[in-house]
């Protein structure tokens, strides 16, 4: 400090005002002794970003929020400066997020909240909100769900709705779904339930408008038929009509079977068809699709045959991602098949119903992709038990040598029930 120009404590205090991270008032009061001294009082304030991350991490749990909710908000109201600090961490951390799953935990959160303005930011940590709620319990939950919606359904952006163990209403849950204006990214799960006299009745859906990505792949309807069930799904997925945003759809197949979808949900791009049994799927699960998708991913298994094939052309010129399950009982028809000039990422599990009939690895391995994928960068395939006379270290030489571009190719068989690889 020999050589710097003398100035009055006050007028140094008025330059530090212009640090803006705490790197730089770090770097500061490591220069030299008066710099430290003259910033000793604003090091709880100045050195907050640093010492956040840490805290946070040493209080965690298998990389869950640290502190709990009401110390959080409480650090928020103690300076502009931690309030930011806070947010940011929050923001850089998609894990951080909060959880209620009972009628006294969204009192308390409600509570602790009451002091906050909702235009001095989000009160839902991490801008994500996850719910699990036991419906069984008739705590007084599905009322909580409302009067935390209405206070500050405006500031979710992304949430988990679990109503699990019981059953609710479709109107209940459009009542809740009208308090989220700014949802952005939704996944629904439970069980919903109507009577005889409610299945005609149409249920109306508040606009989704901000909607980007929708999970209801986890979500029924108890007591009636699948083709009743699409019906009644049908007013949800219209709600998403008045997005254009709306990029991500994972439901089960029978859902997808709504009248006009292709102009209800024009612009997806990512379609994960999920189911939690591992049965045969719908193989004309794609046929009436006509959306530009990117990426397919179906957990049903699906026999390939020549209709499910043909449907996959739908979306040739733009798919970049497959990702399939197949049940492989005789040899692969492709003649119904186009070329797929952006396909880069396939990835198949491929099974066997039968031990006697099992396709050559040329039938299998060789039947299409990479024939008719000329940019595809990786290829992976799983067998199950039933193909394990298969031999992979042969069938990957061969790909590999025939189709030098890809960079990722695995073939590889499911683990026995011991743990134990083929």
């Amino acid at each position: 400090m020999s050589n710097s120009i003398p100035l009055l404590p006050e007028l140094w205090n008025r330059v530090f005002g212009y640090l803006t991270t705490p790197e730089d008032f770090q770097a500061v009061i490591n220069t030299c002794q008066q710099w430290h001294n003259l910033l000793y009082s604003k090091k709880p304030v100045g050195l907050f970003g640093q010492v956040l991350p840490i805290l946070n991490q040493m209080r965690s749990s298998e990389g869950n929020l640290g502190f709990d909710l009401n110390t959080l908000l409480t650090m928020r109201e103690v300076h502009s400066e931690w309030r930011n600090q806070i947010d940011n961490h929050l923001d850089c951390n998609p894990k951080c997020h909060s959880r209620l799953s009972t009628a006294a935990d969204m009192e308390a959160f409600m509570t602790a909240a009451a002091p906050l303005s909702i235009q001095r930011g989000n009160p839902f940590l991490g801008r994500s909100l996850e719910l699990s709620i036991d419906i069984r319990n008739q705590d007084g939950s599905v009322e909580a769900i409302q009067r935390l919606f209405e206070t500050y359904g405006r500031a979710v952006t992304t949430a988990d709705l679990g109503y699990t163990f019981g059953f609710i209403s479709p109107q209940t849950l459009a009542s809740h779904l009208a308090l989220l204006p700014s949802i952005e990214v939704l996944k629904l799960v439970g069980i919903f339930d109507v009577n005889d006299d409610e299945t005609h009745l149409p249920v109306l859906y508040y606009p989704l408008s901000k909607l980007k990505r929708l999970d209801i792949s986890r979500s029924y309807y108890a007591r009636i038929t699948a083709e009743t069930g699409r019906v009644l799904f049908s007013p949800l997925l219209r709600s998403c009509s008045c997005s254009q945003t709306l990029t991500y759809l994972c439901a089960g197949g029978y859902r997808l079977k709504v009248p006009g979808i292709n102009e209800i949900i024009p612009n997806l791009k990512q379609l994960h068809v999920w189911h939690p049994v591992s049965e045969l799927g719908d193989h004309q699960v794609l046929s009436e699709l006509r959306m530009k998708l990117e990426d397919i991913c179906i957990t049903n298994w699906i026999v390939p045959s020549v209709s499910f094939l043909s449907s996959l052309n739908n979306f040739r010129t733009t798919l970049t991602i497959l990702n399939l399950n197949l049940q492989v009982d005789d040899a692969i028809d492709s003649t119904q098949l186009g070329e797929f000039p952006s396909l880069k990422t396939v990835q198949l599990r491929v099974r066997s119903a039968s031990f006697n009939n099992i396709p050559s690895e040329r039938q299998i391995i060789l039947f299409f992709i990479p024939v008719l994928c000329p940019r595809l960068e990786v290829f992976w395939i799983t067998f199950n038990r039933a193909l394990r006379v298969l031999d992979l270290q042969l069938a990957s030489a061969m790909v590999s040598e025939t189709f030098k571009s890809l960079k990722d190719i695995r073939f590889l068989k499911e683990l026995e029930e011991d743990g134990d690889e083929n």
